[in-house]
């Protein structure tokens, strides 16, 4: 599912294997300052997970699509966001 938030931005809510669920969001900012700090905040919390008893997975795209977004969402391709995208996965039976 592609979600639509902002003029710029979106989110998608994907199963890509039985009792996973992944979440990513784009991120766009607009101005050199803030690009800046965005990375370094996504960076972070890419990074946190380290310091959490069950974590969800959490990876920061900032380069190259992820495959299965990029398979199941083709228009994405064609698509700037000046941070990337930031994703969080979680076995459903973890989550409660």
């Amino acid at each position: 599912m592609e979600v639509s938030y902002r003029p710029d931005e979106k989110y998608w809510v994907m199963m890509p294997a039985s009792g996973e669920i992944q979440v990513y969001l784009a991120v766009n900012f607009h101005n050199d300052v803030e690009v800046s700090l965005g990375r370094v905040m996504l960076l972070e919390w890419q990074d946190s997970q380290r310091k959490v008893k069950t974590p969800p997975m959490i990876k920061f795209h900032d380069k190259e699509l992820p495959a299965e977004l990029a398979k199941a969402f083709p228009k994405l391709a064609s698509e700037k966001y000046s941070n990337g995208l930031i994703s969080f996965s979680k076995l459903r039976a973890l989550i409660l």
